[in-house]
C-alpha cells in the first residue's frame, strides 16, 4: 500500500479507475465538472472584458461619448451619438487577432498573448461575426495595440496573429447597455438601411465593446 496515494494501488489499477475513484470521493460528476468549468470561463471572460480600457466615459452635447481615460489607438474616434447611425473614420492601427468560438475563448487567448509579449491592452475589444438563424455568432476577437509601433505584424503564436489594419470609413450604431440579440438586431436593421441609402452592399459586421457598457455594431464602407 502506498500511504501517499489517494486510492489503493495494485496490478489491476488503471488511470480510468483512479479517475472514477477520485470523482466518487469528491462528490462531483463529469457533468457537474463541465458545468463548473463553463461557469468559471464565463466569469473570467466577463472580468477581462469589464477591465478593458477605457474604464469610464461621459456624454456631451448631441450624445457624443467622451472617454475620461482611454487607451485607444491614436486618432481613434469616440462612438456616438447614441442610438443612430453615424459615419466613423478610423486610423490605421495594429491589433492582435484570434479565431474564436466564444468570448471567453477569445479573452483567454488574447490575454495570454499580451502577457507573453508584455504589451498593454488597448480598447475597444473588437469582435468579428455573422448573423445566422440563431443570432449573432462570434468568429474572431481582437485587441488593438495602444501604439502601432508596439510589437511586430505576423504570426505571434499558433492562436494569435498580429495584424496591421489600414483603417477607413465605417457605418456605426452605438448604444449603452446589453449586447443581446434584440439590441444587435436593432443595430443591424439600422445599418442595413443606411448601407442601402449609400448604395453600398452590406458587408461584414464587427462589434466594438468598451467597458461602461458602450457597444458599437459597424460595417465598413468605401
Amino acid at each position: 500500500m502506498n500511504l501517499y496515494a489517494p486510492y489503493p494501488i495494485n496490478d489491476e489499477f488503471t488511470a480510468e479507475a483512479g479517475r472514477k475513484h477520485a470523482l466518487a470521493k469528491s462528490g462531483y460528476t463529469p457533468k457537474s465538472i463541465v458545468g463548473l468549468t463553463l461557469i468559471v470561463a464565463a466569469v473570467i471572460s466577463a472580468m477581462l472584458l469589464t477591465n478593458c480600457a477605457p474604464s469610464s466615459y461621459r456624454t456631451v452635447a448631441g450624445g457624443k461619448i467622451v472617454w475620461e481615460n482611454g487607451r485607444t489607438p491614436a486618432g481613434w474616434p469616440a462612438p456616438g451619438p447614441l442610438n443612430q447611425v453615424t459615419v466613423q473614420r478610423y486610423p490605421a492601427y495594429r491589433s492582435a487577432v484570434a479565431e474564436v468560438f466564444s468570448e471567453s475563448d477569445g479573452s483567454l487567448k488574447l490575454h495570454a498573448h499580451l502577457r507573453a509579449t508584455n504589451i498593454p491592452m488597448g480598447s475597444p475589444v473588437e469582435m468579428g461575426g455573422v448573423f445566422e438563424d440563431k443570432g449573432w455568432q462570434i468568429k474572431s476577437m481582437s485587441f488593438p495595440y495602444p501604439d502601432a509601433r508596439l510589437g511586430k505584424a505576423g504570426f505571434a503564436d499558433p492562436s494569435v496573429v498580429v495584424r496591421d489594419n489600414i483603417g477607413g470609413r465605417a457605418l456605426s450604431y452605438a448604444w449603452v447597455g446589453d449586447r443581446d440579440d434584440a439590441h444587435l438586431m436593432v443595430a443591424k436593421a439600422a445599418l442595413d438601411q443606411a448601407v442601402r441609402g449609400q448604395r453600398n452592399r452590406p458587408g461584414a459586421y464587427r462589434l466594438l465593446i468598451s467597458s461602461g457598457g458602450v457597444n458599437q455594431l459597424e460595417t465598413m464602407i468605401r
